[in-house]
């Protein structure tokens, strides 16, 4: 009788010990998950500064080559007929500010990056214009093929298609407008846009981190 009671006590704790551990590990997922939770939330928005990045230099450090193919998405899968009609190549000028309405540095990269994009995905051949001499836009940002150019200054263009971006510069977004524009007529066929989000955040306990998120 003495062993059958020796035999349980160690039975009970050896059960007792097992749910203590079952507990802590409980304890600790619980408490992991509320760690996790914390820092997600307490995760902020900080200078750029705080990122080693100056205002100057951030366009720099932006991911633009795989912005321009989200911006492009569509633009030669959707009725790609359009692609069939023609064996013409498709003339892609460089992006444009529509603040200023000229491209600007930034409006050079996209239109390279843009060309390289139709290139590839299009699989046409590409003829480059600058904006400036065949293009315009006006001031609510409708794309417009302007055919009053000076005399004496008047240049033949063989396209049928013309793919033309606008950008806009923001505090923490860039935005990308394409415009499939079918020149005949100026009739805009397609428009597609994409935005481009950065920041500084600083999780609660590692360093900053400079952060892209493409939509």
């Amino acid at each position: 009788c003495s062993r059958g009671n020796d035999s349980f006590r160690h039975a009970m704790k050896e059960i007792a010990a097992r749910m203590s551990l079952y507990r802590f590990r409980q304890s600790a997922l619980v408490f992991a998950f509320a760690a996790f939770v914390s820092g997600c939330t307490l995760t902020r928005e900080v200078p750029l500064a705080d990122c080693e990045i100056s205002r100057a230099d951030v366009v720099s450090k932006l991911e633009l080559r795989p912005f321009v193919d989200t911006a492009m998405g569509g633009v030669c899968t959707e009725d790609s007929g359009w692609l069939r009609d023609t064996a013409l190549p498709v003339l892609v000028p460089d992006a444009v500010d529509i603040q200023t309405l000229e491209p600007g540095n930034l409006g050079i990269v996209l239109g390279e990056l843009i060309r390289s994009n139709v290139i590839n995905s299009c699989k046409s051949l590409v003829r480059q214009l600058e904006a400036t001499q065949q293009v315009r836009l006006n001031e609510s940002g409708v794309t417009i093929l302007s055919r009053n150019v000076p005399a004496g200054q008047t240049r033949t263009v063989s396209a049928d298609v013309a793919i033309v971006g606008a950008y806009n510069l923001e505090r923490g977004r860039l935005t990308l407008t394409l415009r499939r524009i079918r020149l005949a007529d100026s009739t805009i066929e397609t428009i597609r846009s994409s935005s481009l989000k950065w920041a500084c955040m600083k999780p609660p306990v590692v360093a900053p981190r400079f952060r892209q998120e493409i939509s």
